[in-house]
């Protein structure tokens, strides 16, 4: 295929495949969904834009372009960065199968830049209300309950959440095997309290719906009620990480406050960092991250004891200042 012709439909799918173009970013089911929503997305987007031509359909001129009407789309820059990320992916992935002689997308500066914000996390208000409300007699809110509280005690992605299976779990030990990016598996651990919510439903709610030699495959989070597209009854099936996250949905709903699968893990993380509960090294491994740039970016925000340290330890307040006379 020359460089001068346009991307086929299948090639939509080779980067996906290719171990050497995205070093392990798009090997999760829900990565590669992602994925292909984005290549998707940035195919309609050239198709409506005939002026560019075919010849043009990937270089940076277009990939700027993608990225000006994603954000005039209303697309926050952390998204428009993952499109980014997936076209750069795209490229390399052609480039490297010879579709391309030079990664057309190899230039520096073409990832919109993140601004440094101090990480959104739960309020101790927030939480303590989502507790109340998932401690109510339910056989949806046990579950619920394990889950929430697994999440803020461990900060895993809710894609990993969603594989626990029951091989996987350690109670005794207070510890749970997770698959993360790049079909990499880690141990986390948790606390005393999520470990009696989480066996609680395991071994008497779960029971209610579970069929392990079925539809449950011996995953640790099943659904409870609900009906599937072809109106089958899911009650049983694994609770997928879509389900999670509308779980979360629906919680954030009936309080009225943000919460979202993400959001717990910025939380875990911050307060890994204020506690001084291990090294930058450690949060990295225990996220699940190739490098320390993320786990930096929770190890440098800012915590409110350190705010009122640098009130109570003024240099200038310390100085005897002069007396005018």
């Amino acid at each position: 295929m020359a460089a001068e012709s346009a991307p086929s439909a299948g090639l939509l799918r080779r980067p996906l495949r290719s171990r050497g173009a995205n070093r392990g970013n798009y090997k999760s089911p829900y990565s590669i969904a992602n994925a292909k929503l984005v290549l998707a997305r940035f195919r309609r987007f050239v198709a409506e834009a005939g002026e560019l031509g075919a010849a043009k359909d990937l270089c940076v001129e277009v990939a700027l372009a993608y990225r000006a009407h994603l954000r005039n789309e209303g697309y926050a820059i952390s998204s428009v960065r993952t499109h980014v990320q997936v076209l750069r992916a795209w490229s390399a992935c052609l480039a490297q199968e010879g579709v391309f002689k030079i990664d057309p997308l190899k230039k520096r500066g073409l990832l919109p830049k993140l601004p440094k914000r101090v990480p959104r996390i739960l309020a101790d208000d927030d939480l303590n209300r989502v507790l109340a409300l998932l401690k109510r007699p339910d056989p949806s809110n046990a579950r619920n309950l394990a889950i929430f509280t697994l999440f803020y005690d461990t900060g895993i992605r809710v894609s990993e959440l969603a594989g626990i299976k029951l091989a996987d779990l350690d109670l005794r030990n207070r510890r749970v095997k997770v698959l993360g990016k790049g079909d990499k598996e880690r141990w986390v651990g948790f606390g005393k309290k999520t470990a009696a919510y989480v066996e609680a439903y395991k071994n008497y709610h779960r029971r209610r719906v579970a069929d392990d030699d079925g539809v449950s495959q011996g995953y640790l989070f099943l659904c409870h009620t609900g009906h599937g597209k072809d109106g089958r009854d899911t009650a049983g099936e694994p609770l997928t990480a879509s389900g999670i996250k509308q779980v979360m949905r629906r919680i954030a709903g009936k309080l009225g406050i943000k919460l979202h699968c993400h959001l717990l893990r910025h939380t875990w993380a911050t307060e890994f960092a204020r506690n001084n509960a291990g090294s930058v090294a450690d949060l990295k491994g225990l996220l699940g991250h190739e490098s320390e740039t993320m786990a930096l970016y929770y190890a440098h925000s800012v915590n409110a004891d350190a705010v009122e340290k640098q009130k109570t330890s003024s240099p200038l307040d310390r100085r005897q200042m002069p007396v005018h006379k």
